[in-house]
């Protein structure tokens, strides 16, 4: 006949401990948790870069859209002037046209009394460094961050077309608003030329 017998008392002891050391010790946690942190430290390096990426990207294409921008409406309204000519040695220096004796400016680089420029007109705000419209008693925003809008004869019929978009940025310790300074085109800056038969 077979008898049961009973489980030896330290086998039962050792099961018991066996058991209470399933869970992690506290070296183990601690190796756990810095692992992660490492892991969260590097994702959230990556984000920080990301973004940054995205931000000056960003800020290149609203420039790039400015000077574009300006840079059509300029020539469209240069092709709707008939005969126009450019003055550079005043203080409304810009592009004019003259109809029955009557000289009128309808591209202003540097307008002195807003209220004396014809409907259409397009003008240069250089404390605001925006391109505005005319219209009436309104004025349109065109294009803003223009730091400026050049005008020049290349030739007889030629004219010569510079604008430069610029968004000065004084927390950015490599970005200028002097146009002397080397720095000045190579930080948030957009630069267009071209040239229109005049």
């Amino acid at each position: 006949m077979l008898t049961k017998q009973q489980p030896n008392q330290e086998i039962n002891n050792l099961r018991f401990y066996k058991f209470l050391q399933n869970g992690f010790t506290l070296l183990e946690v601690m190796i756990a948790v810095s692992i992660f942190g490492f892991l969260m430290l590097y994702v959230s390096q990556f984000m920080r870069l990301e973004i940054s990426i995205f931000d000056k990207v960003t800020r290149e294409e609203n420039l790039e859209h400015a000077a574009s921008f300006a840079m059509m409406h300029t020539i469209d309204q240069i092709r709707v002037i008939p005969k126009p000519t450019l003055k550079l040695e005043q203080d409304n220096a810009g592009i004019y046209y003259t109809s029955n004796s009557l000289e009128t400016c309808k591209i202003n680089l540097n307008p002195t009394n807003l209220g004396t420029l014809s409907d259409g007109t397009i003008y240069y705000d250089e404390g605001q460094r925006k391109l505005m419209l005319k219209n009436g008693t309104d004025h349109y925003l065109i294009a803003d961050y223009i730091r400026w809008i050049k005008f020049g004869l290349d030739g007889p019929r030629l004219l010569k077309i510079s604008i430069l978009a610029k968004n000065y940025d004084p927390s950015n310790p490599n970005d200028s608003d002097n146009p002397d300074d080397p720095e000045f085109l190579s930080v948030n800056a957009f630069q267009l030329i071209t040239w229109v038969r005049f």
